[in-house]
């Protein structure tokens, strides 16, 4: 276990090694604006249903884009020196 500046333990990362990250706010779906589930048609969301954008603008529908973002993913990180 390495030290941080502030003397708090903190595991050592290789920026090369992949590292396992999962987006979300902890809950099991999308939660914002762009979910069918937000009662406000101003913004736009992805599904498949009517929103300004959509409507006003021809916005396309991307069934399945906010699961695939929630996705989790490995992040690569840089090769570049914390500190």
């Amino acid at each position: 276990m390495a030290r941080c500046c502030d003397g708090i333990a903190w595991p050592p990362v290789s920026p090369r090694k992949p590292w396992p990250s999962a987006p979300g706010s902890g809950g099991p779906a999308y939660e914002g604006a762009a979910s069918t589930a937000w009662d406000d048609t101003a913004y736009w969301r992805p599904e498949p249903g009517a929103d300004a954008y959509k409507t006003r603008w021809g916005f396309p529908a991307y069934p399945g884009l906010l699961d695939a973002a929630m996705s989790p993913f490995e992040a690569q990180g840089s090769s570049l020196p914390w500190l």
